[in-house]
């Protein structure tokens, strides 16, 4: 992500989910850029998704903190809600 138009984009989307001021909602839209790479995208454009994700979380965390840090719990409470929720029922 050395291109000047990655740093651009990077720069954007940290602004705009910085100032939603919704930690939960910043989350919620980065879970869904991440689940729509999964769905759609190479395994090669997923790892650039999540590079670019993890990007925007630096960047936030250079600005505020604990805002990131909220997202980022926000964010993983997503990702497990999901799993346990697709997880397989295990047979007793």
């Amino acid at each position: 992500m050395k291109n000047i138009g990655w740093a651009n984009l990077i720069r954007a989307y940290t602004a705009r989910l910085y100032v939603l001021d919704n930690p939960k909602l910043a989350a919620r839209e980065m879970f869904l850029i991440m689940e729509t790479s999964i769905s759609v995208d190479s395994k090669i454009k997923q790892e650039t998704t999540k590079e670019f994700l993890i990007k925007i979380v630096e960047s936030i965390s250079d600005l505020d903190q604990d805002y990131a840090d909220d997202l980022g719990k926000h964010y993983t409470k997503m990702a497990l809600d999901l799993l346990y929720k697709t997880e397989p029922k295990k047979k007793k």
